[in-house]
């Protein structure tokens, strides 16, 4: 057995449109239920905050970079994008614009 033999030339556009909308609603709703364990973490030590701070971190990084890396497939899908000059811009782009979403999600 190959696996190329499942593979399929399309790529499936709900999947994408799920995580596009899956994440912020995850970010936004699903963090409600974690007020009362970080309010008791902030009662803790130096080293529980940089703890909670670590995690804010990597949560906002994934966050965004999933965000604006489903907008980039989104562009890709519409068949533009594919030079390697464009492919290096929008993957600078990418980056940039996942640190200063991050940046911004870490001063909330």
């Amino acid at each position: 057995m190959h696996f190329d033999e499942f593979y399929t030339p399309h790529p499936f556009l709900g999947h994408k449109v799920k995580a596009f909308f899956a994440a912020p609603m995850i970010y936004l709703f699903g963090t409600k239920d974690f007020a009362g364990y970080y309010a008791l973490l902030q009662n803790s030590g130096p080293l529980v905050q940089s703890g909670v701070t670590f995690a804010k971190l990597n949560l906002a990084f994934c966050f965004s970079f999933h965000l604006w890396a489903s907008i980039r497939h989104f562009v890709w899908d519409t068949g533009k994008g594919y030079s390697t000059e464009q492919l290096y811009q929008t993957g600078y782009a990418l980056l940039a614009a996942t640190l200063l979403t991050t940046a911004g999600l870490m001063c909330l």
